[in-house]
């Protein structure tokens, strides 16, 4: 539906930022239930868990502290939990 134009959209539709889909806000029921399927591992400042370009199937849950995120063009945003 996002080829239609704003007018012709139902109006039940909704736009949720995109930052909401990739940094959603857990419940602690989610993520225990993601836990059963991954590994808990500490993260030192200044690592990089994936570069830009990387084909991967992999996620993060990020439980505590904050995350520096940089797209191609350079632009750092920080998401804090």
């Amino acid at each position: 539906m996002t080829d239609l134009p704003p007018a012709a959209r139902p109006r039940s539709t909704s736009v949720v930022p995109a930052s909401d889909h990739m940094f959603p806000t857990l419940t602690a029921a989610q993520i225990a239930r993601v836990a059963g399927h991954g590994r808990t591992r500490p993260v030192v400042a200044g690592e990089v868990l994936l570069e830009a370009g990387t084909q991967t199937v992999h996620f993060f849950v990020v439980t505590a502290g904050e995350v520096q995120v940089t797209n191609p063009r350079g632009r750092i945003r920080w998401w804090r939990c």
